[in-house]
C-alpha cells in the first residue's frame, strides 16, 4: 500500500510536498487565496532563516532573536493550519488527509 505523504511535519508546519501539491490543485480556482497564503508562508520561512542566522551573530541580542525566531514558528504553524483548512474547504484534501484532484479540475 502506498504511504500517504504527510501534510505537516513534526512541528506542525506545512511540508514542501503539501504546499506544492495544494498550489497545483488550486490552480483551477478563480480565488488567489491559496497562492497569497503560500507567498506569506514563504516570507515567514525566510524570516525564520534570517533570525536563525542572527541568533549566532550577536550574543548581546541572542535572546531577542530567539524570541523572534519562535514567533516565526508560531506564524508558520498558524499559516500551515490555515492553508490546510482552506484546501479542505475547497475539496482538495479528503477525510483521510490525502491531497486529491480539485472537483473543478478537468480530468
Amino acid at each position: 500500500m502506498n504511504e500517504i505523504p504527510p501534510l505537516l511535519d513534526e512541528l506542525q508546519l506545512l511540508t514542501e510536498y503539501a504546499n506544492t501539491e495544494i498550489l497545483k490543485k488550486a490552480s483551477v480556482l478563480d480565488c488567489e487565496c491559496p497562492r497569497n497564503l503560500s507567498q506569506i508562508l514563504a516570507a515567514v520561512r525566510d524570516f525564520q532563516k534570517y533570525e536563525q542566522a542572527c541568533i549566532h551573530k550577536s550574543e548581546k541580542d541572542r535572546e531577542t532573536h530567539e524570541w523572534l525566531y519562535q514567533a516565526g514558528i508560531n506564524l508558520d504553524q498558524m499559516l500551515s493550519a490555515t492553508i490546510i483548512q482552506l484546501a479542505r474547504l475547497e475539496g482538495m484534501i479528503d477525510s483521510e488527509n490525502r491531497i486529491v484532484q480539485h472537483p473543478l479540475s478537468p480530468l
